[in-house]
């Protein structure tokens, strides 16, 4: 399994949140599980998608903490939160911090963050996470429907813009002060 949350801020909205996402391996990944690498895993191998907690939509976002975990997908939910409680003991020894194990584990922050604070940011990112393997819903960031975007052709010019039910859809993401832009194209235009 790749457990992995984040708490991102959108640049466009301003909006902060913790995503977290849920993947899980079967037998076909040839990984050492004995003592998984957290890093590679996370960046190469990250599993199929099962499930996900997003509070602020995905893409183009600033991370600014992330805390992944890895394991075989069998892991009791009890070893898991067993090596996050070692690990929260360590948070004041410096970041990045990596441990490996049966269950592997990467923390780190971004520069700034005051050394007293990077436990509680810690813990805010255990508890979305846990609370995702404990009670994983299907992903739904990826389980949507396309946007639909609309064109229309008028005066020689092209445009597209998002349909309103593409707009509502984003809404509650993207923050009541999106705007969301459309595109206009004349016809003849050429680029040089």
């Amino acid at each position: 399994m790749f457990l992995t949350a984040h708490r991102v801020t959108s640049p466009s909205s301003g909006r902060s949140g913790i995503n977290a996402f849920y993947y899980r391996h079967g037998d076909e990944v040839a990984v050492d599980w004995t003592n998984p690498d957290p890093v590679a895993i996370g960046e190469t191998e990250p599993g199929v998608l099962v499930g996900d907690a997003i509070e602020v939509a995905p893409g183009g976002n600033l991370v600014r903490s992330y805390l992944d975990v890895v394991a075989h997908d069998a892991t009791p939910v009890a070893a898991v939160e067993k090596a996050l409680a070692d690990c929260r003991a360590r948070t004041d020894t410096g970041v990045p911090m990596v441990v490996r194990g049966s269950v592997g584990v990467r923390f780190g922050v971004e520069l700034g963050l005051e050394e007293d604070a990077r436990g509680p940011e810690f813990e805010d990112l255990r508890d979305r996470a846990l609370g995702l393997l404990r009670s994983p819903s299907g992903p739904s960031w990826r389980g949507l429907d396309p946007l639909t975007i609309e064109m229309s052709v008028s005066g020689g010019e092209t445009a597209f813009r998002l349909a309103p039910t593409a707009i509502d859809r984003l809404r509650p993401v993207a923050g009541t002060a999106w705007v969301p832009a459309g595109v206009a194209v004349r016809l003849g235009a050429r680029r040089t």
